[in-house]
């Protein structure tokens, strides 16, 4: 009689495996990559010729965060701003403007820039200084990927700015606070993701500046219910880098260098009545004695030291300032 062999076993079979686990819906995603910083400085330092300007700057900003500079006059507070934008090339250290180069934030037209000076065109009305960046560069005014608009029009801007009626005035027509406004439309003209602003207000009189500080966080609020709009905000002024900040950054005097970094917890949207309230006061004292206790200037005793080289340097009498 015949016995069955028994089959011997595959020599590819393995062992048996498990089933894959099955995923719980309700179990928390994992982690998603951050957002670039909007703006990273990372030990920046300018000199021109002998005179050291900016050392030692490490500043970061997130996307939607208004930080404000405040610093003794000739600190250097314009030049960082500058490098901020791509104007200035850093003589040492590394700037990343919205993940990327400073001048390729600028060719991708995501920087918006406000000077001192609204630097309106004289033979233009109001809505044609507005529409010059549309005017003069298609990309103006578009999203990421160069399709959809910013703002739906010029008018929109002009309602934006409170400027509704004068839209034709020339800027000889207008007062100051009202230029200063057709120059912030215009920087928002081409949907910046990032706001350079250089004392945009200190040409202005007191009681206009203090409206103007809250017509320009009334205008922020608005421009950033459409994407969030982070702004760097320079100014002698401690009251209003207090009342506009999430961050108030205090620097020293030159060569410009961050003292401290003062975080603002005053709940938004802000007033100008919350002026006077003792959290708003505080902040302005602790902002204040920081600026009091700076140490003096080097260059007024005819030396300015380079912390990398342990050596004076002479200051070039007739050289650029920061």
């Amino acid at each position: 009689m015949a016995h069955a062999r028994p089959t011997p076993p595959s020599p590819a079979a393995g062992p048996p495996t498990a089933d894959p686990p099955i995923a719980d819906p309700k179990a928390a995603p994992g982690p998603t990559a951050a957002p670039a910083a909007a703006l990273h400085l990372s030990g920046v330092r300018l000199r021109y010729d002998h005179l050291l300007a900016l050392d030692a700057i490490d500043l970061t900003l997130q996307p939607g965060q208004f930080v404000a500079i405040v610093g003794p006059s000739g600190c250097g507070k314009t030049s960082l701003l500058r490098i901020a934008a791509g104007l200035l090339l850093p003589t040492q250290g590394h700037v990343q403007v919205l993940g990327d180069t400073a001048a390729a934030a600028q060719a991708g037209k995501r920087l918006g820039l406000v000077a001192q000076s609204p630097a309106l065109l004289p033979w233009r009305d109001v809505r044609a200084n507005i529409d010059l960046p549309r005017s003069i560069n298609r990309a103006a005014g578009r999203g990421p990927q160069g399709t959809t608009p910013a703002l739906a029009s010029t008018d929109a801007l002009i309602r934006l700015v409170g400027l509704e009626g004068f839209e034709q005035a020339r800027p000889h027509e207008l007062s100051g606070g009202m230029q200063q406004r057709v120059a912030l439309a215009r920087a928002l003209a081409v949907n910046p993701e990032l706001l350079l602003m250089d004392e945009p207000f200190a040409a202005l009189d007191e009681i206009t500046r203090e409206q103007m500080r809250y017509e320009l966080l009334r205008i922020w609020a608005a421009a950033a219910e459409r994407a969030p709009k982070t702004v760097l905000f320079v100014t002698h002024s401690v009251t209003e880098a207090v009342a506009l900040a999430d961050r108030v950054v205090v620097m020293s005097a030159r060569p410009g260098r961050i003292r401290a970094e003062i975080a603002i917890d005053l709940p938004r949207p802000r007033r100008q009545t919350d002026e006077r309230s003792p959290a708003f006061l505080d902040a302005v004292d602790r902002v204040r004695a920081l600026l009091r206790d700076a140490p003096p200037d080097d260059a007024a005793h005819g030396t300015t030291h380079d912390t990398a080289h342990g050596a004076p340097d002479s200051p070039a009498p007739d050289g650029p300032r920061p």
